[in-house]
């Protein structure tokens, strides 16, 4: 394919997207918003496709002629003069594409605000809605200091998570400073604000949990007892480099994991990024199993969920990382090979790695 048809498919791929994802927006809209109302937004926006589209075509045209004539001028020249105009051209080519995508970022985010927003609306204009906060259920599952003997029981000692948290340290000190620091929410007993400390890496934590924030503040931690959607909403817009959440978010009811996502974009500076480990849904003696000792978790959460939501919600990038194979390793390189792919297959879906982190861009 040439470079030219291939700016004009990723153009009108993008186009393709958006109309995909306004047409159930403006589904929701219509419960309301009147008829008119709806469709004077529907053909607004059909107005600016048709336009968005007219100047796609016509820079697929022009840049047909020009590619062209690039060609016939190369001829013209040395072998190393078309090595170089040729660089040239891919490292141009590869700018576009990336602004491409940073402008699709944007629309996913402009979408995503008109999504929250028009599920929050109740018989009033889209332009006036203020989307309507969710909030946190505050009852209590299990009591303070029983929940951190739990944890003390099962989680492991704080040696051992801390040398695990250890790894993520080349995620987040490229973005995180004095000026941007690091937010650690459901700080628990504190190991990864402990490595952020050795590693004199500004931090603070939050947790709902009164006896984890004294023991935090025992060790000389930057910790505040708070619920995170509180403490996210009063965190100043584009503020921090990093926010951290280990095994939090399987804890969250639907509605406040989209709004903890939604908030945390908010939170973060442009570049800055999310870490965020859950129990591997993928493997079946962690979800069917170990997941549910703890009574406030919610429900696993599959990797590629968690990828698509930061996506959909206008994070430009969501990595994952596998982590944490804690389960015993076997040899069947004596096997046929039949029998020793199938086995593995098995293997691969029950013991296979413990979390998985996912690691956002904003």
């Amino acid at each position: 394919m040439s470079q030219p048809e291939a700016l004009r498919g990723m153009a009108l791929g993008s186009i393709s997207l958006m109309k995909r994802l306004l047409r159930p927006l403006f589904v929701r809209l219509a419960r309301s918003l009147g008829i008119f109302e709806l469709q004077q937004h529907a053909s607004d926006v059909a107005e600016e496709i048709v336009h968005l589209r007219e100047g796609v075509e016509a820079m697929s045209s022009l840049a047909e002629r020009r590619a062209t004539e690039l060609r016939e001028m190369l001829f013209l020249h040395s072998e190393e003069t078309r090595s170089s105009v040729l660089k040239q051209f891919d490292e141009r080519t590869l700018e576009i594409s990336t602004k491409s995508d940073a402008d699709l970022n944007a629309m996913r985010r402009s979408i995503d605000l008109i999504r929250s927003s028009a599920g929050a609306s109740s018989g009033t204009s889209v332009s006036s809605v203020t989307p309507q906060p969710v909030v946190l259920q505050n009852e209590q599952v299990i009591e303070d200091s029983l929940y951190v003997a739990l944890e003390d029981h099962f989680r492991g000692s704080e040696s051992v998570i801390k040398e695990r948290q250890a790894s993520y340290l080349p995620h987040i000190t490229s973005v995180v400073s004095a000026d941007a620091p690091l937010l650690d929410i459901g700080c628990g007993r504190g190991e990864w604000l402990s490595v952020l400390k050795d590693n004199n890496i500004s931090a603070s934590g939050v947790d709902s949990n009164v006896s984890c924030v004294e023991d935090c503040k025992s060790k000389g931690l930057s910790v505040v007892q708070a619920d995170l959607l509180d403490a996210l909403r009063k965190t100043p817009e584009h503020s921090l480099g990093a926010i951290t959440m280990f095994q939090v978010m399987e804890h969250l009811p639907f509605p406040v994991l989209v709004e903890t996502f939604r908030l945390i974009l908010r939170a973060l500076k442009p570049g800055g990024v999310l870490i965020a480990e859950v129990p591997n849904a993928k493997n079946l003696r962690v979800s069917a199993g170990t997941f549910w000792i703890d009574p406030t978790h919610q429900r696993p959460l599959f990797p590629e969920f968690l990828q698509f939501l930061a996506k959909e919600l206008g994070f430009a990038k969501a990595d994952g990382l596998y982590v944490n194979n804690l389960s015993p390793q076997h040899d069947l390189s004596s096997l046929e090979e039949p029998l020793r792919n199938a086995l593995q297959s098995v293997l691969d879906a029950v013991d296979t790695f413990g979390d998985f982190a996912l690691i956002a861009t904003a």
